[in-house]
């Protein structure tokens, strides 16, 4: 009997436990059945309340117990509008429930699938359409007191996400997809915040993968990253902007490693290589105005701040240039207004943001003070260039050419006595041209200087001569040499002018072109071999060079006295051997 009793009472107690258990089952499923369709009423019915904006999303999953958090499509909307600012397949997190009581927010992950952000720049630089959230959730840097309630998250992750920037003025639209980002620690006691990035190109081709990293507190930054063949066409969109329709083009190629300040542009180290292919500039459909095949630069060292600018190689190959002259304006007036008034009108205002301004200014800044600086490179070379030039303003069109270009200097040092420069090229339709350059890098008036300009047909210029002395050339070669020698800014030099058997063609009376007396002209300057021949130092310094006359003077003179007699002499001999 006892025994039933004893088997009695353990039952009962079995019992209770398995009601309790079962109540408490019960109870873990209520709260967590109806914490998620509470917390998607309080979402939706709070959201502008606390954030300023409007947040819809299909469905939520919240378990109190374990800290998970799981909205599905969540759909954010711009200040006062109902445009989508954010958009997500899912966004989902883990709070540690345990911190909570020492009043420390702590979100192990915060994950956004698939996200879409919208990011648009509607009036100046600041007037971002998230400027809102910042200025809301910013620390009020007025206020002494400090925030009782600590906020971190441990990881933010961005999963195949597309991100889309537009702006209304220039106007601007871009996208990059495939988003993956991957954070360390943000929020309390996280200073330093590195950021883990792979994206592609959104309409075009290219990669770009790396890290970036960034102190909160004094806003130094590294970056780490690899560009494969990224397209730089959104350029372009800012060159409309500031021109008459001009196209650009160009691929990027990088692998660098970047330290510096986001407070000061001239403190910055930079090292590695970049690479920009297949450059086109143009307007419209026309021809390019300028191109390249491949502009390289190897840096070693670059650090503005200390004077430092050590290169390994600076390769330019295969530039291309096309200056034309119009009767209205030139090529490059024609896209960027008269005078560059268009590009003068897209930097007067500094609130307006210009990607390629930007870009511009950011090069002069660091390019400033570079002679003055430790600079280094081990070569540099420009090969195979074409510079073209044609002038539609005159009476007939006048059209040369410089094909092939080349350019080469060799340890480009300033700790060396000596750096030395070649240049030379072929001259189209006919002529070759040659500088030899030999400079002091530590004191540019210190220097040594030869050119040469050699079988230059002269009427490849009748265009010229025509339509400012209506006469032109039939025969003439131009020869011009000469060697400079300068010291301390004071010029040692000699320059010769040869010009064998110019002969003048008939005169041009054309509507338009101006007179010179040729006949007379070339019968002066022209001596009995019928050349022109003359040698003219140059003396002085830099400021205040001097021409010598003295030859051409003496020649001109010879010729005035001379030429007379020696005609009549010649026309004499010559009507005795027709005897």
């Amino acid at each position: 009997m006892q025994q039933f009793k004893i088997f009695k009472k353990q039952r009962s107690i079995f019992r209770s436990l398995i009601r309790l258990f079962a109540i408490a089952i019960s109870a873990i499923l209520i709260i967590l059945l109806i914490c998620s369709p509470i917390a998607k009423h309080l979402i939706e019915k709070y959201d502008v309340k606390y954030t300023g904006r409007e947040i819809k999303i299909d469905w939520a999953y919240i378990n109190p117990f374990t800290g998970t958090i799981y909205l599905s499509n969540p759909k954010i909307y711009e200040l006062n509008s109902d445009t989508l600012a954010l958009s997500a397949n899912s966004i989902s997190a883990r709070i540690n429930i345990s911190r909570l009581f020492q009043k420390t927010v702590d979100i192990g992950t915060l994950e956004l699938d698939q996200p879409n952000w919208f990011i648009r720049q509607k009036g100046n630089k600041r007037d971002l359409n998230f400027k809102d959230l910042i200025e809301r959730f910013s620390a009020d840097p007025n206020s002494t007191k400090s925030s009782k309630t600590h906020f971190i998250i441990q990881k933010l992750k961005i999963n195949k996400g597309v991100f889309f920037y537009t702006e209304n003025i220039t106007p601007v639209s871009y996208y990059v997809r495939e988003v993956d980002i991957e954070s360390s620690p943000i929020g309390w006691k996280a200073d330093t915040i590195i950021f883990n990035y792979s994206f592609l190109s959104g309409a075009e081709s290219g990669s770009m993968q790396g890290s970036f990293s960034i102190n909160v507190n004094n806003l130094k930054y590294r970056l780490s990253s690899k560009v494969n063949r990224y397209s730089m066409q959104i350029l372009e969109q800012y060159l409309k902007s500031m021109s008459n329709n001009g196209r650009f083009a160009a691929s990027l190629y990088a692998d660098i490693i970047a330290t510096g300040s986001l407070k000061h542009a001239r403190d910055l180290k930079v090292n590695g290589k970049v690479n920009i292919a297949d450059m086109h500039f143009g307007k419209d459909s026309i021809p390019d105005y300028a191109a390249f095949e491949q502009l390289s630069l190897d840096i070693i060292d670059l650090q503005p701040d200390k004077g430092k600018y050590f290169f390994d190689t600076i390769l330019l190959d295969k530039p291309y240039f096309k200056y034309e002259r119009y009767h209205h304006l030139d090529n490059y007036q024609d896209v960027f207004g008269a005078k560059g008034s268009k590009v003068i009108a897209a930097s007067g205002n500094p609130e307006r943001f210009n990607l390629i301004l930007e870009i511009a200014s950011y090069i002069e800044k660091l390019s400033k003070d570079f002679f003055d600086s430790y600079y280094r490179v081990g070569r540099i070379s420009i090969s195979n260039a074409n510079f073209e030039y044609n002038d539609f303003t005159l009476t007939e069109d006048f059209s040369v050419a410089t094909s092939p270009l080349f350019l080469l200097a060799d340890s480009v040092n300033k700790d060396k006595e000596r750096v030395n420069a070649r240049f030379w090229t072929d001259i189209q339709p006919q002529g070759n041209f040659l500088i030899l350059l030999s400079i002091n890098p530590q004191d540019s008036s210190n220097f040594d200087f030869y050119y040469q300009l050699d079988s230059f047909s002269l009427p490849v210029l009748n265009p010229y001569l025509v339509k400012y002395a209506s006469f032109p050339l039939k025969s003439g070669k131009l020869k011009v040499e000469g060697s400079w020698k300068v010291r301390d800014g004071n010029i040692t030099s000699n320059n010769h002018l040869q010009i064998d058997n110019p002969q003048l063609g008939e005169r041009s009376r054309q509507k338009g072109t101006k007179w010179l007396p040729m006949p007379l002209i070339m019968a002066v300057v022209r001596d009995n071999e019928k050349q022109i021949d003359y040698s003219i130092p140059i003396t002085g310094n830099l400021k205040h060079p001097k021409l010598h006359w003295k030859d051409v003077v003496s020649d001109i003179s010879r010729n005035i006295l001379t030429k007379p007699f020696t005609y009549l002499f010649k026309t004499k001999k010559t009507a005795k051997k027709q005897r």
